[in-house]
């Protein structure tokens, strides 16, 4: 088990994404300190450590407006542009 810290509080993963390279995606969300949920993402390297060229060091956190947001879904397009 991997426990990724992003925000000031909780941090909750609700869908996890393999990409065809193996790297693994999980959206979710995590709770800022002033901003309350955040929609967030982190990438991972196939041996669980988190891929620091994805985001700041692994990890995207975005507040995207005065409410609460969460990832709930989350689909893998390929360079082809075919959805996975």
């Amino acid at each position: 088990m991997v426990t990724t810290l992003i925000g000031t509080s909780d941090d909750v993963g609700r869908k996890v994404l393999v990409q065809a390279d193996g790297k693994i995606v999980v959206v979710g969300y995590s709770v800022g300190s002033t901003t309350g949920l955040d929609f967030a993402v982190v990438r991972y390297n196939l041996d669980g450590t988190l891929d620091t060229t994805f985001g700041s060091n692994g990890r995207v956190s975005t507040d995207l407006g005065s409410a609460d947001e969460s990832g709930w879904s989350a689909a893998l397009q390929d360079w082809a542009g075919f959805v996975r």
